[in-house]
């Protein structure tokens, strides 16, 4: 009779492997460690905030769109070139109907990038998920040119981590600016 024993060389250089993988994380901060390399998460990382938009909502509950573009100084004949400006326009579907087209200081693409940075915004880039089982969801896309990279985040009835605060956060000053 040809008996099975088990063989413990997989499960031995299973259990190495995965202590190794620990140990080098356990040590990978103390001196003398691989440098950690840290994600580009912090705002002067990414540069000058250039072009911001921001979409969400729902069919039945209304849509928004916010857009911020900056804009080259002009000056009015024979004289030097006033302030940077953005051009800001917002538009509203279904039961959010409105569409408005300003001009605003330049400002206002630093504070948009303020409140990305302070409400964790920047970890949302690269997030693209979607629920297509729910047929009239809520859902987002945000997209920000830095003149250092872009972020791009989607979701439909998904949401990045911290998505609550950033999208209040957001939306609250995007509706006061629109006001």
């Amino acid at each position: 009779m040809n008996q099975s024993k088990p063989k413990l060389f997989p499960v031995l250089l299973a259990a190495a492997l995965a202590f190794s993988l620990t140990a080098c994380d356990a040590f990978a901060g103390l001196p003398g460690g691989p440098p950690k390399v840290e994600p580009l998460s912090e705002l002067e990382d990414w540069g000058t905030l250039e072009y911001f938009e921001y979409r969400f909502g729902s069919f039945n509950e209304g849509q928004w769109e916010y857009r911020i573009e900056r804009k080259e100084a002009k000056g009015e004949e024979g004289k030097g070139a006033t302030e940077p400006t953005c051009l800001f326009t917002t538009r509203g579907y279904s039961s959010a109907d409105m569409y408005m087209e300003e001009y605003v200081d330049a400002s206002v693409l630093d504070d948009i990038a303020q409140i990305i940075a302070e409400n964790g915004i920047l970890s949302w880039d690269g997030f693209e998920k979607r629920d297509l089982d729910i047929l009239d969801g809520f859902g987002f896309r945000l997209e920000a040119e830095f003149t250092e990279g872009a972020l791009f985040a989607t979701g439909y009835e998904k949401y990045p981590k911290d998505y609550s605060r950033g999208h209040q956060a957001l939306s609250s000053y995007l509706d006061a600016l629109a006001s």
